[in-house]
């Protein structure tokens, strides 16, 4: 990635991120943070996304790393 580039998340996802700049959260430089916003908060949508952007192994490994804190029992089913 070039200096100064903006990995853009799609728009679909803005809803999440209704709390930080309007252009978004850069999906790689915050990834542990667009992750977890996903997974506590997103649609079966935005999690294909994250899957497909990030890998299931990113996911796991996050929420192995918070110990599952965020999320309810039926989002770590």
């Amino acid at each position: 990635m070039k200096i100064g580039s903006h990995a853009e998340l799609p728009t679909f996802l803005s809803p999440l991120f209704w709390d930080v700049d309007p252009r978004g959260p850069d999906a790689e430089m915050h990834r542990d943070f667009v992750i977890g916003r996903i997974l506590s908060a997103g649609t079966l949508e935005s999690i294909r996304w994250a899957r497909s952007r990030y890998g299931d192994d990113a996911l796991r490994e996050w929420i192995v790393r918070h110990e599952g804190r965020q999320l309810s029992g039926p989002q770590l089913r």
